[in-house]
């Protein structure tokens, strides 16, 4: 077994001596903040779109005339792009700005920030693909579309499909594992909560994000966190489930690309 791992759930580094991260409502106050800022980030994203865009000048038109705006906005590839790209440069930072005002611990110690060995790499990733692999098997078995209907709505109506990418596999989970198991994280399992309890509300709050979803799919999602968050406390880093996060993300985009491009 790795240095860098543990049979428990509790992380091999030692406990954190410098200090320890805020408390049970200070990172509560302190994440909703970070959500505030997310969407923030949705509405800039969204007027840059109005902006931007054909279609979305169009649509500003159609808004400004006083039709209301289609649901569909909700599925719009090039607007989700943008978005997920603005939260994942701009969210990261704010995470790490809080986690620098707890004074006696580091941002790199508070959150993670920490690489291991080639080991710990290899093995979560291998995990990450039989994870993804078997939520294929279990939905073809259910007899649901192994590529939801919204991704494959976004990935037709997308703009510019490279940005799509970027925000899906690189800006999406930078934003969501500073968040939930970075800062959010650190600060409850050393609260009040326990860690069986951090482990338990951020992989509820990570799976309440994703609203485009039906229940089956977020169940899905809520064991791809209690995945992640694993992976992050049996290693001690969150580049771990960020990479894991990202190869899940790639997965499933490839899966998309591929229906839309070849399989219909």
């Amino acid at each position: 077994m790795s240095e860098y791992e543990s049979p428990t759930l509790e992380p091999a580094p030692a406990p954190m001596a410098s200090g320890k991260p805020w408390g049970f409502w200070a990172t509560l106050g302190f994440s909703l903040l970070i959500l505030l800022a997310w969407l923030v980030a949705q509405v800039v994203a969204t007027f840059v779109y109005f902006v931007v865009t054909p279609s979305g000048r169009a649509l500003f038109k159609q808004v400004m005339s006083g039709h209301s705006a289609p649901s569909s906005l909700t599925e719009d590839g090039t607007l989700l792009a943008i978005a997920g790209t603005l939260s994942g440069i701009l969210l990261p930072p704010v995470c790490v700005l809080f986690a620098w005002l707890r004074r006696g611990i580091s941002p790199r110690e508070y959150l993670g920030l920490r690489n291991v060995p080639l080991a710990p790499w290899i093995r979560w990733l291998g995990i990450c693909l039989l994870f993804c692999a078997g939520s294929d098997s279990v939905t073809w078995l259910l007899g649901r579309p192994i590529v939801p209907k919204f991704m494959e709505n976004a990935y037709r109506s997308v703009i510019f499909e490279p940005l799509l990418w970027f925000a899906v596999i690189v800006g999406a989970p930078l934003f969501e594992e500073f968040l939930f198991r970075g800062f959010a994280l650190a600060g409850f399992r050393y609260s009040r909560l326990g860690i069986i309890g951090a482990v338990g509300l951020t992989s509820l709050g990570w799976t309440a994000l994703h609203t485009q979803y039906d229940l089956i799919d977020l169940s899905d999602l809520f064991l791809m966190g209690l995945l992640l968050v694993y992976a992050r406390i049996r290693t001690g880093s969150l580049f771990i489930p960020i990479a894991m996060h990202a190869l899940n993300n790639l997965w499933a985009t490839l899966e998309v690309a591929i229906k839309v491009h070849f399989l219909s």
